[in-house]
């Protein structure tokens, strides 16, 4: 896992380019797509597709007790959009 919090801003295209930081770890990614959602705080988080997956299995079981409810994954998924990241880094 990694964090840091990085301001930046949209071009006209409405993309924003991911940190320096991060691309050798998103470069790695084979599919060079992530899942985006919002966090807390008024920030854009990303996930890989796998990450994302085991966040919600464990959320969606933990809270059920276990018996998880296709619609509620469904639901959580509908709000959590796929991006593709370009050659830039861009998303």
């Amino acid at each position: 896992m990694f964090r840091g919090r990085y301001e930046h801003t949209m071009d006209g295209k409405g993309r924003t380019s991911l940190p320096a930081r991060y691309r050798d770890v998103l470069a790695s990614i084979s599919e060079r797509r992530i899942v985006l959602t919002s966090g807390l705080d008024p920030c854009l988080v990303a996930y890989t597709p796998t990450a994302f997956r085991l966040l919600v299995d464990d959320a969606l079981a933990s809270n059920s007790g276990g018996v998880v409810d296709p619609r509620m994954r469904q639901d959580v998924y509908m709000f959590a959009p796929k991006a593709t990241i370009d050659r830039q880094f861009r998303v």
